[in-house]
């Protein structure tokens, strides 16, 4: 599993987006596939809930995934 490199200069939200599109890109997910919920990732990556929300919220804006209510 990938992990964040909370040294890096690179922003937390930029590792965790590189981390999620590999996973689509490398066919872990799949199109119309559920991905872990907003907690899940903070808790799997170790993140802040606002580091994860702009992460997805970018993810969306750039239509790689769509948000729907659970």
């Amino acid at each position: 599993m990938a992990t964040v490199d909370r040294n890096s200069p690179i922003p937390l939200y930029y590792q965790l987006k590189q981390i999620l599109l590999t996973k689509m890109e490398g066919n872990e997910w799949r199109v119309g596939d559920i991905i872990p919920s907003e907690l899940e990732l903070q808790d799997q990556y170790g993140l802040s809930r606002t580091t994860v929300r702009q992460t997805l919220s970018e993810l969306v804006n750039e239509g790689r995934l769509l948000r729907q209510r659970g």
